[in-house]
């Protein structure tokens, strides 16, 4: 039986094809299926804090929107965000919500009290 050099190269050059577009496949897949990871490193709890404001700081995937109480929080390529919020005198409910492209949402709340 004798090897055909144009077969060989045809059958490696398909091999790595289909491997990289399954790879690509499931990539994406992936990525469709999980939900976006938020984390936030202040505030880590709930809390009462005795100055009327808070550093936000936290990191989150970076092909994701993020939003606190409906409004959007700026995101750096890193991934990382950080924003001093204003809060009122009393009990505040600071909603964070994450959205990837594929519409996945992950939602952290922190409640602030102010004393």
């Amino acid at each position: 039986m004798a090897f055909d050099s144009k077969k060989i190269v045809y059958i490696i050059v398909a091999t790595i094809l289909l491997a990289v577009f399954s790879f690509y496949l499931f990539y994406q897949f992936r990525f469709y299926v999980r939900f976006p990871e938020l984390i936030l490193e202040v505030p880590a709890g709930d809390m009462a804090i005795s100055e009327p404001h808070i550093e936000i700081k936290g990191r989150i995937d970076t092909e994701t929107v993020l939003t606190l109480n409906g409004r959007p929080i700026y995101i750096k390529e890193t991934g990382e965000f950080q924003e001093r919020i204003n809060l009122g005198d009393g009990l505040n409910a600071l909603e964070f919500e994450a959205q990837n492209k594929a519409g996945k949402i992950t939602k952290i709340i922190r409640y602030i009290l102010v004393k």
